[in-house]
């Protein structure tokens, strides 16, 4: 017992600092160890970065491809037919009031028209419901209107034209106040009938066509959802 007991105090003498190099290697076995934890860490983190990213570029492109691919030319022709300027149609240019003015102007010119030329008729009301939309006062008001005074049985007597739009003014962002005068001639020798004076209210809508016909037919955007007009006395 002695003499192991000998040993163990001889051993000890020996290496003096052996409880250091206990340390020392559980101290390089934590390193390791943390090393690897801490990599498990960052390659977790980074995972979850590029999901969002991918996640957001899928939805970028998702909506993208709902975007409407229809892309609108505007082109200008000079009286002579050459072409003066070509380019794509602005988004601004529906809220021009100009612009709105004139539509106005063609509804009402077309709409009231009733000419002894049936393909002008035709393609002017083709015109005017191409500027209505579905499931609206206008559109009800118009079917019935057109119902009650057939234009085409009209022209068996006489025509009817509007002569000139008085005014054009606002009375809301999107409601007109519009007033013109026309003119009822006999079909047979085209003498005057009767000359009298409308005043209409014009409710419109600003709304980018979705459509190719509807670029074709109403490259604006103007839609009439509403109107009366009566006779001024």
């Amino acid at each position: 017992m002695d003499k192991l007991f000998s040993k163990k105090n001889d051993l000890t003498e020996s290496y003096p600092d052996a409880h250091k190099h206990f340390i020392r290697a559980q101290e390089a076995w934590n390193e390791v160890y943390g090393r690897a934890v801490s990599g498990k860490r960052n390659w977790r983190n980074l995972s979850f970065v590029l999901a969002i990213v991918l996640l957001a570029a899928i939805a970028g492109l998702t909506w993208q491809g709902s975007q409407s691919k229809v892309v609108p030319y505007v082109v200008v022709l000079g009286k002579d037919g050459q072409e003066l300027h070509t380019g794509i149609a602005s988004k601004s240019s529906t809220t021009d009031t100009k612009v709105i003015k004139k539509e106005l102007e063609s509804f009402l010119k077309k709409n009231r028209l009733a000419s002894v030329d049936r393909q002008l008729m035709l393609q002017n009301i083709n015109w005017v419901y191409a500027h209505l939309l579905p499931n609206t006062p206008s559109l009800k008001k118009l079917n019935a209107h057109f119902k009650e005074n057939n234009p085409f049985e009209l022209i068996n007597k006489k025509t009817r034209i509007v002569d000139q739009v008085n005014s054009i003014l606002p009375v809301t962002d999107n409601t007109w106040s519009v007033e013109w005068i026309e003119t009822t001639r006999d079909v047979s020798n085209g003498d005057v009938i009767k000359t009298e004076n409308y005043k209409a209210i014009i409710t419109v809508l600003k709304k980018d066509p979705e459509t190719q016909e509807q670029w074709n037919l109403n490259p604006f955007g103007i839609w009439v959802i509403d109107f009366e007009w009566e006779k001024k006395s």
